[in-house]
């Protein structure tokens, strides 16, 4: 089963997967739930992510997405497919060479032992929001280290 597609078969499953407006992603746990590789994924994955489908399916997430360790949803995977206990990752900055955005991920282990699904949105508009209500937008370290920030922090500078 590594890395080959699982496609959803009743209707209402396949209806729900093309029609949602959320990212939905189907993983195959490899190397003993260490990495995983792409099963399926929903045209929402595809727009939000700006790739096709048959660059997904059969890839490792770390190859597709390789700032998914610092991002920490790579963590989150493999907690979840070694607790079976589904987790919510909040809204974090996701930053590669190729894909910028805001993502909340929700993750689950399903009854097939070997496999996770993955629902998210982006996030970006609404942060995008929040910036232009509030001003200031930052993205902080665990230690306080700023990471990213708009402009506004410039303009007070002077």
């Amino acid at each position: 089963m590594n890395g080959q597609s699982v496609r959803p078969e009743t209707g209402l499953a396949r209806i729900l997967l093309q029609r949602t407006d959320e990212a939905v992603v189907l993983y195959n746990a490899v190397d003993n739930g260490t990495d995983f590789v792409f099963a399926e994924i929903n045209p929402a994955t595809e727009q939000i992510e700006n790739l096709n489908r048959g660059d997904l399916i059969g890839r490792r997430v770390t190859e597709a997405f390789p700032g998914i360790a610092d991002f920490g949803l790579l963590a989150v995977f493999q907690r979840v497919w070694s607790t079976g206990k589904p987790a919510l990752q909040p809204m974090t900055l996701y930053v590669d060479d190729k894909v910028i955005g805001w993502r909340e991920n929700y993750v689950v282990k399903l009854a097939d032992e070997n496999q996770l699904a993955v629902f998210y949105g982006n996030e970006t508009d609404f942060t995008n929001l929040l910036n232009s209500i509030f001003g200031f937008v930052g993205v902080f370290n665990r230690d306080g280290t700023v990471v990213e920030t708009n402009d506004a922090p410039l303009a007070l500078a002077g």
